[in-house]
C-alpha cells in the first residue's frame, strides 16, 4: 500500500498547460533572447541604413528611368520603398524600433524617388535639356512620377510599421 500522506505521483498524461490555452491570446513569459555586445540597433544606424539605401535606389530609379519602363517604373518605386523600409527597421534592431518608424521611412522612401527624378533631370540637361526639374519630370514621366513617390513612401511606411 502506498503512503497517503506524501505527494501524488505525477500523472505522466497530463499536460503543463491546457490545449486550448494557445488560443486565448496568451503567450507564456520568455525571456528576451540578448544580443551580442554592439549588435543592437540604434537612430543614427537606422537612418544611415536607410539613407544609404534610399540613395541606391534613387540611382536605380534614375537608370532605369532613361530605359522608358513609364508603367514599370511604379513598380521598381515600390521595391525601392519596400528595401529602404527594410534597412531602416534592420538598422533600428528588432529589440527597440526607433520612434515614428514609419514616417522616418516614408520620408526616405518618397525622397529616393524624388532625388531619382532628380538625377533623370540632371542626365536629361547633361544631353542638351533645357527644361526645369518640374517640367521635366511633367512631361516625361507625368503622372506616373507623382504616382511612384507615393507608391514608394506607402509601402516603406507599411513595411515600416
Amino acid at each position: 500500500m502506498s503512503d497517503p500522506t506524501g505527494p501524488p505521483a505525477p500523472d505522466p498524461r497530463r499536460l503543463d498547460r491546457a490545449p486550448g490555452e494557445r488560443y486565448r491570446g496568451v503567450r507564456p513569459p520568455a525571456a528576451a533572447p540578448e544580443a551580442p555586445e554592439g549588435s543592437a540597433g540604434s537612430t543614427r544606424r537606422a537612418i544611415l541604413a536607410g539613407a544609404v539605401t534610399a540613395t541606391a535606389g534613387a540611382v536605380l530609379y534614375a537608370l532605369l528611368g532613361q530605359v522608358n519602363l513609364d508603367p514599370g517604373l511604379v513598380i521598381v518605386a515600390g521595391f525601392i520603398g519596400w528595401a529602404t523600409a527594410i534597412a531602416v527597421v534592420w538598422g533600428a534592431g528588432a529589440a527597440a524600433p526607433i520612434p515614428r518608424q514609419p514616417v522616418v521611412a516614408a520620408v526616405l522612401g518618397g525622397a529616393s524617388i524624388g532625388s531619382g527624378l532628380l538625377i533623370a533631370w540632371a542626365i536629361s540637361r547633361v544631353e542638351g535639356g533645357v527644361l526645369d526639374p518640374l517640367g521635366y519630370t511633367n512631361a516625361r514621366y507625368g503622372p506616373l512620377a507623382y504616382l511612384a513617390i507615393g507608391v514608394a513612401a506607402g509601402l516603406a511606411w507599411l513595411r515600416a510599421r
